[in-house]
């Protein structure tokens, strides 16, 4: 069993590595752009995929609070990024949709972030990319099973 905690740990350490350079890379890519943080980018790259977003929808794609989330669009709105705008259905809620300035950025960040990152992966070949792809879109879909087992009270523990 301790070989399988090991394996365990060093999966984990090697994902949160990978993350935080990840992270870093991205930063770096937007230090040209002062006015956006990858906090915004990521804000801006989930609502110009989904065309119009609810703030809660967002906070719940990025994992954060609606408090955040309101802090981030205020942040893009003031830059004429996005636009948002009430539902008539529901005077509390607000729909958030990009701007043609928010496209445009939106955009240029991206070019930016796809250069960089082909640049720290020249040096790996499509097939591990292609195998990364494969395994971690296994593992995410093994995991989000795995979840609903456990929140359904049917998980057994192997």
């Amino acid at each position: 069993m301790k070989d399988r905690e090991d394996l365990i740990v060093a999966f984990l350490e090697s994902y949160k590595h990978m993350h935080m350079l990840f992270w870093k890379a991205l930063s770096e890519a937007m230090s040209s752009n002062n006015e956006l943080s990858p906090g915004l980018y990521a804000v801006l790259m989930h609502v110009d995929s989904s065309g119009k977003l609810s703030q809660g929808q967002i906070a719940g794609m990025l994992k954060q609070s609606d408090a955040a989330i309101s802090k981030k669009i205020t942040q893009l709105q003031k830059q004429g990024l996005v636009r948002t705008e009430i539902l008539t259905t529901n005077r509390r809620k607000i729909q958030v949709s990009l701007t043609d300035e928010g496209i445009a950025l939106r955009n240029d960040v991206h070019s930016q972030v796809i250069r960089l990152m082909s640049d720290l992966l020249r040096g790996v070949s499509d097939d591990i990319l292609n195998s990364m792809i494969s395994n971690n879109t296994f593992l995410e879909s093994h995991v989000r099973q795995s979840l609903e087992k456990i929140r359904e009270g049917n998980h057994d523990k192997k």
